[in-house]
């Protein structure tokens, strides 16, 4: 597989420079011809060099005469053999030096791409035989960076940037297949990332990135090594960590790796990386199944701690998920594990609400993506999981703008930001919650710091009619999991806090019962 994918990345690159450099030399031969055929209408000869030659005008008995000479393509013009003599006023110098222009301006351009382009291909090359190496992967990603130089934006429109899901669906939808394929092959970190954009076209572009990064990551991993301090001195506790870091997220990466590789195995689908990057804690986005044509999507937001290094954890709670619920219906399921912002690290990061603040817009993002790439919100049916502080995550998404999804599920949550389950926006009845007891689960304790209380004025009519104040005091802040939160408690036999994705347990069915829309068959408490 490894082998099939370095082939076609390095096929479409070396296809992509062939391409725009015949391009390229075509739309200067075509400028080279119309000068010729200009200066042969004009009874005017061109060398090789690109000179004009023209010819004198023969005078009369009232006019005199002028002689003919020769200009040359720009910086300057050249008269016979003195370029520095004053122009004779022979009305065929301006037009003459108007075509050298042209001719001068065509061969520069054909030569400005032979040599760009020369340069790009050069790198293209490999060794013989079949072992694809890191070093080879680390090299595709300057060979990349080395074309794009090189074609410019004349070939390959840029990806945009700051443009909504439903913006970035209808840029790529007008690109044409060329222009796509160019795109794709020169941009692909730029266009897996884009909301909105096919699940099959961002996965190519992520995993592109993917391989890239493993070869650069190894490469430095073994440079790494190779000078490592002693133990006692006082560079190693910072080489460790180093050590640790590259080590950890090339772990990541054969963890993404190993979840392509069982597709197919127990029925598992194609496996869609949606979202990737090694920068700071790392992003993954893969999904179980097509989105796009799902008729059943479930977004699962994972919580604190969350990182590349140790993100295998959160893969497989999205398998699980696919597996139970696609046992559940015969229509079809994509389940995608979205860790696309940065996480708390520790517990005492999770106390505050920045994370969840700034990872808003970006969950919103996606969600609107999906509906975008499957053509509408009627075509499927979309529920979001937030774990821990991947609920409040969800909680502050919703109150930036109308979440874009049917359900929600906070599991093991501290607060979602909100004081009652009816105001994340998708009505009370499709809000779930679950969570095991303190003693398994002590998390949703912590709703002291991201739920939200009663606490209010209001005037009610007293004996007589009489107008009263009534104040509502509740010093106890609603989780999803509080009874006044107004969520529809599931029943879980979860042991701790990150349980409720064991295989057959009631946890993982709950879920799956809301995932696949079958609401008659969850179990509450």
């Amino acid at each position: 597989m490894d082998n099939h994918h370095f082939t076609r990345v390095q096929c479409t690159l070396v296809e992509t420079a062939l391409t725009c450099l015949v391009e390229e030399l075509t739309v200067a031969r075509n400028e080279l011809h119309l000068a010729l055929d200009d200066a042969s209408a004009c009874g005017y000869e061109v060398a090789d060099d690109g000179s004009v030659t023209y010819p004198p005008v023969v005078g009369d008995a009232d006019a005199a005469g002028y002689e003919g000479g020769r200009v040359t393509p720009v910086p300057s013009t050249q008269v016979g053999i003195n370029p520095g003599a004053p122009l004779p006023p022979n009305p065929h110098i301006e037009e003459a030096r108007r075509i050298a222009n042209r001719v001068g301006e065509a061969l520069r351009a054909a030569e400005t791409a032979d040599t760009a382009y020369a340069q790009a291909l050069a790198r293209l090359e490999t060794s013989g035989g079949l072992s694809v190496t890191d070093a080879m992967w680390e090299d595709t990603g300057q060979d990349t960076s080395a074309l794009a130089g090189a074609v410019g934006s004349l070939h390959a429109p840029e990806p945009p940037n700051g443009l909504s899901p439903q913006e970035n669906r209808a840029w790529w939808d007008g690109l044409t297949t060329r222009e796509k394929d160019f795109c794709l092959a020169l941009h692909p970190a730029e266009i897996g990332a884009l909301d909105g954009l096919p699940a099959e076209v961002r996965d190519m572009g992520n995993r592109a990135v993917l391989e890239v990064e493993q070869g650069r990551l190894g490469g430095l991993l073994a440079e790494h090594m190779a000078g490592r301090p002693g133990e006692d001195s006082e560079e190693w506790d910072q080489w460790n960590d180093e050590s640790e870091r590259l080590s950890g997220q090339l772990r990541g990466i054969e963890d993404i790796q190993a979840r392509f590789e069982q597709t197919g195995v127990g029925g598992l689908p194609e496996a869609y990386l949606l979202g990737f990057s090694t920068e700071g804690d790392g992003r993954v986005i893969i999904a179980n199944g097509n989105p796009d044509s799902a008729d059943h999507t479930a977004v699962y937001v994972p919580g604190t701690s969350t990182d590349l290094t140790e993100i295998n954890s959160d893969i497989t709670r999205a398998t699980q998920l696919w597996r139970e619920s696609d046992s559940l219906t015969d229509g079809t399921v994509s389940t995608v594990m979205w860790y696309g912002y940065d996480a708390p690290d520790e517990l005492t990061d999770a106390a505050y609400q920045d994370d969840a603040r700034d990872a808003a817009p970006l969950l919103n993002g996606f969600l609107d993506g999906l509906t975008a790439a499957q053509g509408g919100a009627e075509n499927s049916h979309t529920t979001v999981i937030g774990h821990s502080y991947g609920s409040t995550v969800i909680g502050a998404a919703t109150q930036e703008a109308p979440v874009a999804a049917d359900d929600i599920i906070a599991v093991g949550s501290p607060g979602m930001l909100v004081h009652k389950a009816d105001d994340l926006g998708v009505g009370e009845e499709h809000v779930w919650s679950l969570a095991a007891s303190v003693w398994d689960d002590p998390v949703p304790l912590a709703g002291i710091l991201h739920g939200e209380n009663d606490f209010g004025f209001d005037v009610e009519r007293g004996f007589g009619g009489i107008p009263l104040p009534d104040f509502d005091f509740d010093l106890v802040p609603n989780v999803p999991s509080s009874e006044d939160f107004g969520a529809t408690i599931m029943v879980t036999d979860s042991g701790h806090h990150g349980g409720y994705w064991d295989k057959d347990s009631e946890s993982l069915m709950n879920q799956s019962r809301v995932i696949v829309g079958a609401y008659g068959d969850v179990v509450r408490e």
